[in-house]
């Protein structure tokens, strides 16, 4: 809150600014809400989330599917190509690419542009428990619980000689 003069005396009033994400879970539902527009998902839970590096994406993991944002217009992708819930989410350096890793082994790649899959892998043997990009854009990397795999970020196979 603030206080402001307006010649007349002085006036309280609360300063609102929306989030651009915010998120809650309740055990019932999960909100996930971005300037002030919600979307109720029924048993699920926020894994991860995630803003491009320009700012113009937003995504979330909530279970089995990654919502993506573009916060400029308000568009939303709902990418549900996953068997078990996304553990981790992360954008490339230009923002134009997104990777998801899951319980289900598995790492997809997306378009941000359209919400489709570019590529997917299996790069381990386990849960995809992180992924990043490497700072260039060139690498993507997992973890999971006893492995790392390094992925070529073009071809989401192993690196090329």
């Amino acid at each position: 809150m603030y206080e402001e003069d307006s010649g007349e005396g002085r006036e309280k009033q609360e300063a609102r600014t929306p989030p651009l994400s915010q998120s809650r879970a309740d055990g019932e539902s999960t909100s996930v809400v971005l300037a002030g527009e919600a979307s109720h998902m029924t048993q699920a839970r926020v894994g991860d989330v995630a803003v491009s590096p320009d700012g113009r994406y937003v995504a979330a993991a909530v279970g089995k599917e990654a919502i993506l944002w573009d916060a400029a217009t308000g568009d939303r992708h709902r990418l549900r190509r996953h068997a078990k819930p996304i553990t981790s989410l992360a954008f490339s350096y230009d923002g134009e690419g997104l990777v998801t890793g899951s319980r289900d082994d598995s790492v997809i790649k997306w378009r941000t542009a359209t919400g489709k899959v570019a590529l997917r892998e299996t790069p381990q043997f386990g849960d995809i428990k992180d992924v990043s990009y490497s700072p260039d854009g060139r690498w993507v990397v997992t973890a999971g619980p006893i492995t790392a795999a390094l992925l070529d970020a073009v071809t989401c196979g192993p690196p090329s000689c």
